[in-house]
């Protein structure tokens, strides 16, 4: 192959190039994450305080509810489970709390409530916050990494993050302190 040759392959991938970089910079950025959804990188609760919760109640399904109720402050320990009065895992507690706080979504479903698993909901966490109460229901994982969700009264499903399904989807035994150790 003659060097003006090289040269002219050169030059066309080059310009192919350009041209595949022009395209996703000005096109393909503005097109959703995936088919069905729109981008919208927000809190998933939005003005949530976990300092102000008195009580969390989480719904499983096909599983008793049960409750976190925060004592009053100095009590030990500082959460209760109910029913019965045992103690809670302060930890686990505020880890589950964290991670409402911190959640973000960063895109709205197009589902209906039933294909994204909300109707009914895998599981329900009411919290209490001396307010209006707050609801937020989890549904089915999504096909990344997330989960979809449905907070208070808002028609729309977003995708929060996976890991808030699995520190609400547990047990009552999770959030039992761990024994001592020697």
């Amino acid at each position: 192959m003659a060097a003006s040759d090289l040269m002219r392959v050169v030059a066309a991938l080059a310009t192919v190039a350009a041209l595949l970089a022009a395209f996703v910079l000005l096109v393909d950025r503005n097109r959703p994450g995936a088919v069905g959804t729109r981008r919208e990188h927000a809190r998933l609760v939005d003005g949530f305080n976990r300092a102000s919760v008195r009580r969390l109640t989480i719904a499983r399904t096909g599983a008793a509810s049960f409750s976190l109720v925060r004592q009053p402050p100095g009590g030990d320990p500082a959460w209760r489970v109910a029913p019965g009065d045992g103690a809670a895992d302060t930890a686990a507690v505020e880890d589950l709390l964290a991670a409402i706080d911190l959640a973000e979504s960063e895109r709205t479903a197009d589902l209906t409530p039933t294909a994204a698993g909300l109707a009914p909901p895998a599981v329900t966490i009411d919290l209490d916050t001396g307010g209006a109460p707050l609801s937020v229901r989890l549904g089915r994982a999504d096909a990344a990494v997330g989960v979809f969700v449905a907070v208070g009264a808002q028609a729309a499903i977003r995708v929060g993050p996976r890991r808030l399904l699995d520190l609400a989807d547990r047990a009552v035994g999770a959030y039992a302190p761990s024994p001592a150790r020697p």
